[in-house]
């Protein structure tokens, strides 16, 4: 072993010493100190979440909408250059595969 292997185990031991004495030697309470300093903690958790009731309003909107007898307008008119993105089964696209469809794709 050369002198720079034995200078590199003797920073790995004392490296664990340290880690040993600064956690009783439970590697899950550093762990848990590093889970606890990490931004998943200093995030306003209300704030992320709030979007959720409103995009779940909106899909129901859409499957509401979906079932109305007024959903089956044709879209054969408004077909854009290249076709529907997402729609590419549908050989007469209507209001109401749209609605399904969006929802589905914007779910994947």
């Amino acid at each position: 072993m050369t002198d720079l292997q034995q200078a590199l185990a003797a920073i790995e031991a004392k490296k664990r010493d340290a880690l040993a004495q600064e956690f009783r030697g439970k590697l899950s309470n550093k762990f848990v100190d590093e889970v606890r300093d990490s931004d998943l903690f200093k995030c306003d958790w209300g704030e992320l979440i709030s979007a959720a009731p409103t995009a779940l309003s909106l899909m129901g909107a859409c499957w509401i909408a979906a079932s109305s007898p007024g959903a089956e307008v044709n879209m054969q008119d408004v077909v854009p250059k290249g076709g529907f993105k997402y729609l590419t089964n549908v050989a007469a696209p209507t209001l109401r595969s749209m609605l399904v469809n969006g929802e589905i794709s914007a779910l994947q």
